[in-house]
Parts: C-alpha cells; structure tokens; sequence
C-alpha cells in the first residue's frame, strides 16, 4: 500500500514519460485535495463516461502529494463492474497507451488498471483486507494497489482504489503468457488464466461449460487472439480435471483429483475466502494453468466489497461456512461441492490454519485495518460528504450513522470470525459435521465389504486382512491425514502400515481398492 501523510502542495513538477506530454509548472492547477495521491481524468469532448463497453479517450493527470504531476495523454477509460456499474459512484478501467507503472517502481509494468469505487463498502477498505489477508494466506499473487482522490472532468468523484488488472505479466499473474499467432513450435499447454464464472456471456468471451455445469471463462489468451487450439485444450483439461473429481477414485492421492490440482494454493484461496466471508467465492473466482504443468492453480483474489459480513442476500455470517451457505454454489461450483466431502482437505486446512493463528494472524488483520483507515481519513471524510455513510446503495446487511462504526463492524466480525473458523476446520477434519461425518473405526478391527481394517496399538500399525481368509491380500493405494500432527501418509496398501510417524489424536485414512473404490475413516491413536 502506498500512502503519503502530508497534504500536497501546488505543482512543483510535471514529469515526463513514454506516451506522456510534457507541461511546465504553473500551466496545470490540478492538484491534490488530501494528503493521498490525485488522480484527474478530462475526456477529449468534456462528455461523461458512460458506457462500460466502449472506451472514451482522455487526458489523465497523475498527481502526487509532493507536487510532482505526471500526465497521461491518450489514455482511453470505460466503465466496469456488472451491479455497481448502474451505482452513482461509478468504478472505471484505465487502458494506457504504453505499459506504465502505476504503483511505482515496485509494482507492475503494464496497460491496463482499475479504479475501484468501494461504493457498496462503507469502510472503503473491504477489498484492501481482503488482498492483505491474501499475503498472509500464501496466495501467490494479490493485487497491488494505492488510494487516490479521483476527478473526473473538473468534479471530484470520491476516493478510490487505483489496483491492478487481473491478467498474465510479472507482478501480477506471473506465468508463461503464450504467443499471440501461433506457430508449429508453440506450446499450447500454458499459461491461461481463467474465471469460473456463472454468469459469464460467451458473446462477451471465450467461454465453455464442463459436464457438471460449470462455466469457464477464459481471461487469457485474450479472445481477439485465442486459437480454437488452444480452446480445445484447455476445455479438455479441465475436464480431466472434472472427471478425475467425480472418479470413484477421487480421493486417491496419486490418481484421484489432487493430480491436476495445486492443493497449497487450493488451501491457502480456500482459507482466506471463508476468513474474508466472501459470498461469491465458490461461484465466481479465478484460478490458472502454467505451461508443462497439470496442476490447476487458485487465485488470485478479487472483488470483495460484499465480503465480510456485507451482503442482505445471507444474513449474518460470523458463524456460518461460506462453502455450506453460498447461495450459487450448486449452480455454477460443484466442485467444492466435492472438495467439501474429502476429510484429508480439511485435516491440511485445519494444519495450515493453527499455523497462521500461530503467526498471529488476528493481531496483523486488525492492525492492518486501523493503519488503513486511518491513512485514508482525509479522503473519506471528503468521499462521504458526497455520499451519506447510511444510505443503502446496494446489498448493504448493516447501515452506520459514522464511519467509526463501519470500523468496529468489520473488525468485529474479523476478531470473531477467526474463533470461529478455528473450531470449524478442526471439526470438519475430524468429520463431526454432517456433510464429512466419518465412521470411526474401533481399536481392534472394522469390517469393509471384503476385508478388515486393523489397528494394532501395541506396534502403532495398520493392516487391511481380507474378510476370506483365502482371498488375496488388498491391493490399492491409501493416504491417511493427521489432524493433530503435521504428516501425512500416503502409498501402497501394504501388508502392515507404520503408524510410527503419526501422534496421538484423531486421524483420517482414505483408501481405494483395486476396483477403484473409495473410502473413508476415522481412527484414533491414543
């Protein structure tokens, strides 16, 4: 995050760059009306943007609280955003005609940016947390940002959130980025990064639908250069992706769906989407794929507005699983749908989680939320002289009569949640909720259809004997999850299983047999 504390002062400077015009100081009165940076958009007409699918041409002035003043002149601007679009505060994406660094030297190299209006959120500062929690969390990638005051065509428009487009490039989604024209030699397997999306218009898109319904959008290769190659491929892995999911094996640890998916980044999406109460984010999110890689990759994050506690259409959240009560799921994530009913996922998020806590998770998110606030008082107080704190303009749950109140709100419901969340996982792993409710396997020995199951204390072992005793020997592969510890196991059903590894408490073991069954128990060492 990049703020200045000190009011700016009249131009001092104006700086040149690539696609810029050069003006000497006194020739541009733009300036700055809080101590955060200025940004001020002139249209070539004078006419308001109005459309959020045809680019306007403008003029874009840059100004810095210490008066240096960068100007832009041929940047082309439209509007963005699907229900916030039709709000009075309206969020706007910039299209430079050369790559600029936005966020300083530090930040991405690129054309394409957005300014977030926050108009839903009355703290301003919802998609902030939610990036920050993101970094904690692991993601890979989260959108940089910076806070400004926004003019449009002489009239100030509020404080908004200058961030980074979603697309491939370093700093951003730093993958592979494949060519636009293909050739016999190109390699077609990545990078694409793609939204899964319900609501996506294949008129408006690349867009397919997988067996199960869920739909895809593809972000990049841009559609004006995508291939119908290309198409087909990453359409087909995707599939693979689907089938593998809903196999009979699906919880096999070498052959079931963890082959095509990157479960450190699956993990650390999953836990900052429940910790930031998203209600959208098993409908719509992004993931990708790198070149030469089967894994799916989840993340980055993106629009949080109606998070943490923020939209009408649920209620209140604090003690609720996102993953159990988001109302689209079914129709457009399936997916974690499935997730949802593998024990093993919910043991590594339940570890990952207490490690977090560990770290001080709790003390880092409501810090941040006070440094943040506070950095942008001058601004707000000017945004919401424009636009009352307690009207409603959207989805809003709760109305504050002050901005301290919005505060309290969310760093409530954050202090909360995250209590919350750490009994919830720790159930989940352990199957005392009903969509994973295991059955526990006594100390000596449970029958399966074709064999038992046995665990022997004295040695820390376990062994599968089949039901016949002249049949064969189980063949198949296992993998059992430690919610108390940090291992996980996982190979070959084996004559005699060493548990030595593993500590006491509640464990998880899936197996699948050669018939490609799949189960799934609880045992306990004590």
């Amino acid at each position: 995050m990049l703020l200045r504390n000190s009011f700016c002062r009249t131009l001092a400077a104006v700086m040149t760059m690539a696609g810029t015009s050069l003006l000497s100081s006194g020739q541009d009165q733009h300036t700055c009306v809080s101590d955060l940076p200025a940004i001020h958009i002139n249209t070539l007409d004078g006419n308001a943007i109005t459309s959020k699918d045809t680019y306007v041409p403008t003029t874009l002035r840059y100004v810095e609280p210490s008066g240096i003043v960068t100007v832009y002149d041929s940047v082309r601007v439209r509007g963005r955003g699907s229900a916030t679009w039709t709000l009075e505060k309206k969020p706007y994406k910039l299209k430079f005609r050369n790559k600029v660094r936005m966020l300083g030297s530090t930040g991405a190299n690129g054309k394409k940016w957005n300014l977030m209006a926050n108009h839903t959120d009355k703290t301003l500062i919802r998609n902030a947390v939610a990036s920050f929690i993101g970094s904690l969390t692991g993601q890979k990638f989260t959108p940089g940002y910076r806070f400004v005051d926004l003019s449009v065509n002489g009239a100030y428009v509020g404080t908004y959130q200058l961030t980074d487009q979603i697309d491939i490039r370093k700093k951003r989604v730093d993958i592979t980025e494949q060519p636009e024209i293909l050739t016999s030699l190109s390699n077609i397997t990545g990078g694409y990064l793609l939204e899964i999306d319900g609501g996506a218009d294949p008129d408006e898109g690349t867009v397919f639908t997988t067996a199960k319904g869920v739909k895809i959008a593809v972000k990049s290769p841009d559609e004006d250069v995508i291939a119908q190659s290309q198409t087909d491929y990453i359409a087909a892995h995707i599939q693979k992706f689907e089938n593998a999911l809903f196999a009979d094996n699906w919880l096999n640890p070498v052959s079931g769906y963890r082959r095509y998916c990157d479960m450190p980044s699956l993990i650390s999406w999953y836990i900052a989407s429940e910790l930031t109460g998203n209600p959208s984010a098993f409908s719509s999110t992004y993931f990708y794929k790198e070149k030469d890689d089967d894994k799916l990759y989840w993340g980055p994050m993106w629009d949080y507005e109606m998070a943490f506690n923020n939209d009408d259409r649920h209620g209140d959240l604090t003690e609720s699983l996102i993953i159990s009560r988001n109302y689209n799921a079914a129709k457009s994530f399936p997916w974690f749908e499935r997730v949802n009913q593998d024990p093993a996922f919910f043991a590594e998020v339940s570890e990952a989680y207490q490690t977090l806590l560990g770290k001080g998770l709790k003390s880092h998110v409501l810090q941040f939320i006070d440094d943040t606030s506070a950095a942008i008082e001058q601004s707000r107080m000017l945004n919401f002289g424009i636009y009352p704190i307690d009207a409603k303009v959207h989805r809003e749950l709760v109305l504050f009569s002050s901005y301290a109140e919005g505060i309290r709100y969310l760093k409530d419901f954050i202090d909360r949640r995250i209590d919350f969340l750490s009994q919830r996982f720790a159930d989940r792993a352990v199957g005392k909720d009903p969509e994973t409710s295991l059955p526990e396997f006594p100390a000596l020995q449970n029958s399966t259809d074709d064999y038992y199951l046995v665990f022997s204390e004295s040695d820390n072992t376990l062994r599968f004997i089949p039901a016949d005793a002249t049949a064969q020997q189980p063949a198949g592969t296992f993998a059992i999850a430690s919610v108390a510890g940090t291992t996980v196991i996982s190979g070959q059903i084996s004559e005699r299983i060493h548990l030595d590894t593993l500590g006491h408490g509640v464990h998880i073991i899936s197996w699948t047999d050669m018939s490609g069954r799949t189960r799934a128990a609880k045992f306990t060492i004590k």
